[in-house]
């Protein structure tokens, strides 16, 4: 027969197994390439970016900026 306490014995404390929050600071201009380091890493990453218009040279140019700028 299968003996649920001893399964229960080896399971991991819920403190390891529920997902974890973490803010990053970084350096201002850098937000988008800590999150490309992240996602290389596979770590789940959360930024926000909103679209703006900017004046570029003779034309205006659509970046993606982020919402909190670090």
């Amino acid at each position: 027969p299968y003996d649920l306490k001893r399964q229960h014995e080896y399971a991991l404390p819920a403190v390891y197994t529920e997902p974890r929050w973490y803010a990053a600071y970084t350096c201002a201009n850098h937000e988008k390439r800590v999150a490309q380091q992240l996602g290389r890493r596979c770590v789940e990453f959360f930024l926000p970016l909103h679209e703006a218009l900017r004046p570029w040279k003779d034309r205006r140019v659509r970046l993606q900026l982020p919402l909190f700028p670090g």
